[in-house]
């Protein structure tokens, strides 16, 4: 089973793990196990059913702990963050000594903890998983720490911590089997397209999905297309990030889940928008969003279809529809305001040009000083 994961072959390797187990090899750590083989391989729904199974027949301790991790992590890829953060809370409980599997809970639920608007708890949970991954003494798995609490303090408004993150690339196992949502590199490549350099995101965006793809792990490519669909689209390559949003389509249809629906549709409505083509660039926002009413992940699933939409309205000089399209946005923005960077608040720039467009002025102020604020410091 272990060779055939690493030649790419998840799914053979979880045939073969089962095979073990029914031989007498029975135990909830290989059952977790070949779960994880099966998410990788794509079959999302076979493997939640068998890991609720697990959770349901264990006792308190860290191989239930272990499971409801997975399901956790896999409930963030789903797009249900509200769902994975209580999965990962029940999870913590459940851990007792173990610093590396404390730590390997910690990393995603500050991320899940981050998209459901609880920034002090998320910033506390991933400089905790920090602490205890050093204590654990595994490099690998304090890199992914390391890279998670560059991202999280990036996106809470703290900047970019360039040698945290060199450090984190330094300690990654670049052979072992990581989620792209927790892989050090993953998180510098889409660190560099927040920052601007595109041109450098793009290439490391591309050699990262070659290795998914030579790894097995379809699984992985949504967040890919995710970031890729938006760098191309920040380079001006409008014919490449349709390309990735036809791909990321594909896969989603395959895929069969809400997240990966409602991020093809999110890319194609945005590449419809910046090409002039509006119908559709509506319908395929109106489509993302009713997709992503089924997830729980407000920072991921509607904020992107939502600033498509107001970017829309602006380029028509819509400025009344544009801004009661992106006031709920705004709303939620204000509480905060140091976190300006483009993942967090796209919307921002357009719906002050439409306060500007109507003469709100005295809205339009405070939400420019505090983007000149948040780029000075």
């Amino acid at each position: 089973a272990e060779i055939a994961r690493s030649r790419g072959a998840p799914a053979a390797a979880a045939e073969l793990l089962e095979l073990a187990i029914g031989l007498g090899g029975d135990t909830p750590e290989r059952r977790i196990q070949s779960a994880a083989y099966r998410f990788n391989a794509g079959d999302a729904e076979g493997v939640r059913a068998v890991l609720e199974q697990i959770v349901k027949q264990l006792s308190l301790g860290s191989p239930r702990a272990a499971a409801l991790r997975l399901l956790g992590q896999w409930s963030l890829l789903d797009g249900s963050s509200r769902e994975a953060a209580d999965l990962l809370d029940r999870a913590l409980g459940d851990v007792e000594e173990d610093l590396g599997l404390r730590a390997q809970i910690l990393i995603p639920l500050s991320f899940a903890l981050l998209n459901i608007g609880d920034r002090d708890r998320a910033a506390h949970c991933v400089d905790d998983a920090v602490a205890d991954a050093e204590a654990h003494g595994q490099p690998d798995l304090l890199s992914q720490a390391l890279g998670m609490q560059v991202m999280v303090r990036f996106l809470l408004g703290a900047g970019l911590d360039a040698p945290r993150l060199q450090r984190a690339r330094e300690l990654e196992d670049a052979q072992a089997p990581v989620s792209a949502q927790l892989s050090p590199r993953m998180h510098r490549a889409i660190l560099l397209a927040g920052t601007g350099r595109l041109e450098q995101a793009r290439s490391e965006m591309h050699a990262i999905r070659r290795s998914y793809i030579e790894r097995g792990e379809e699984s992985e490519l949504m967040m890919l297309a995710f970031h890729s669909g938006l760098n191309e689209i920040w380079r001006g390559d409008f014919a490449e990030a349709a390309l990735t949003a036809d791909d990321a389509m594909e896969r989603a249809l395959l895929l069969g889940r809400d997240l990966p629906l409602s991020v093809a549709h999110m890319l194609r409505a945005a590449v419809a928008a910046y090409t002039g083509r509006e119908d559709e660039a509506r319908r395929e926002a109106d489509q993302a969003l009713a997709v992503g009413e089924r997830c729980d992940s407000p920072g991921l699933v509607t904020v992107w279809p939502v600033a498509t939409l107001g970017f829309l309205d602006i380029s028509l000089a819509n400025y009344n529809a544009a801004l009661t399209t992106l006031k709920p946005l705004v709303r939620v923005f204000s509480g905060a305001s140091k976190g300006t960077e483009i993942f967090v608040a796209p919307f921002l720039p357009d719906a002050i040009e439409a306060m500007i467009g109507l003469g709100n002025f005295n809205d339009a102020e405070p939400l420019i000083d505090t983007l000149e604020s948040n780029g000075r410091r």
